[in-house]
């Protein structure tokens, strides 16, 4: 069985680890394409922040959004990144950055990666939607 797949079985897959393969696969994902991972499940007391990461000088704040394919119909995984959800996202990159003591003149910017699943959660198909936040003023991180 290969990373992130699951067994098959007619039970259906809880939200958790459905949750938990969609950030295995964007993990793998970005660091295909050159980015390392600084942390994951960041958590504060405004909530979490998936993963971290950074490529060359910049950092990326990356909110995963993981679905079935049997929801076609419910709203895609990035479509749930609502307005509150952002500012709350932005929030919490701003207290990170202040937590972690890194440098204010440090490049960051807010990520989205959906993830789409099989009904066994399987056969990803991944969206990495780059800069997807803009903060309340029209200005991208």
């Amino acid at each position: 069985m290969k990373t992130g797949e699951l067994e098959s079985t007619s039970m259906p897959i809880a939200n958790s680890k459905i949750g938990q393969i969609g950030e295995d696969e964007a993990v793998g994902t970005l660091e295909s394409k050159g980015y390392r991972i600084v942390t994951r499940n960041y958590d504060s007391p405004m909530g979490e922040i998936d993963i971290v990461a950074e490529k060359g000088r910049k950092l990326y704040f990356v909110e995963v959004k993981t679905s079935l394919d049997t929801h076609r119909d419910a709203f895609s995984p990035e479509e749930r990144v609502d307005k509150r959800k952002r500012r709350r996202l932005q929030g919490l990159c701003e207290m990170y950055l202040a937590r972690e003591r890194i440098d204010p003149h440090t490049e960051w910017q807010i990520d989205i990666i959906a993830v789409t699943l099989d009904k066994d959660g399987k056969n990803p198909h991944i969206e990495h939607i780059e800069n997807a936040v803009w903060d309340y003023r029209g200005v991208s991180y």
